[in-house]
């Protein structure tokens, strides 16, 4: 296999396993950034937080939730493959609502998880907020940032049914998941078949410098 990818010789799988979990405020150097160590900074950056510290800047990073919601949706995708050890596209679901019961189970339960996935498939495959489930009930969401108690508040009252959902406490989740993911992944590190073909595939972003050439008027 090739190793074009990975950061470390790819016998270490220790070693490119922390390479992959980087904190977002240590910079590589020059080896390649991890899928998650940029969109961990992408999300900062759009919640209003400076990516370099993690600590909240709105006035020199202007907050764009929507976006910053959505780099939440696809960092759990993300992270879900290594959870599960696979990476086959029709289990997508199964995978998100499995990592969202395990690791965002301080903020998710197993009644509101469905809601959260749907929400993640109105934001991330029609860019809007409403969605159907497997029954066709209809669904809208209402997005907040800080004014929840919780993550998720559900009015089935309402048709269609009211989802609202709390962006920063869907950010805290996704954060405070990743450590335990982690520490998961590094005690089960000779049972995981797979991790080194998705560090392969979907770890590490060769990203390098461009020089944009700008037309002459």
């Amino acid at each position: 296999m090739s190793t074009s990818f990975l950061p470390y010789p790819e016998s270490d799988l220790n070693s490119n396993l922390d390479a992959f979990f980087r904190q977002p405020t240590q910079f590589p150097g020059s080896q390649p950034p991890s899928a998650l160590f940029l969109l961990r900074r992408d999300v900062a950056q759009c919640i209003g937080f400076n990516p370099n510290t993690f600590k909240e800047d709105s006035e020199k990073f202007p907050p764009a939730l929507w976006p910053g919601l959505m780099g939440i949706f696809a960092g759990i995708d993300l992270l879900a493959k290594y959870y599960a050890d696979d990476d086959t596209i029709r289990k997508v679901g199964e995978r998100f609502r499995k990592y969202a019961r395990t690791y965002l189970k301080s903020f998710v339960s197993d009644i509101n998880e469905k809601y959260f996935y749907l929400c993640r498939n109105a934001l991330m495959h029609s860019f809007g907020l409403y969605a159907k489930d497997t029954s066709q009930k209809e669904y809208r969401f209402i997005l907040t940032a800080g004014n929840l108690p919780r993550l998720i508040k559900v009015d089935e009252t309402q048709t269609p049914c009211f989802v609202h959902l709390d962006i920063l406490k869907a950010w805290k989740a996704f954060e405070d998941s990743i450590p335990l993911l982690k520490k998961d992944l590094a005690d089960e590190i000779g049972k995981r078949k797979n991790l080194l073909t998705l560090l392969e595939k979907y770890g590490f972003v060769p990203i390098q410098k461009m020089t944009i050439i700008r037309q002459k008027q």
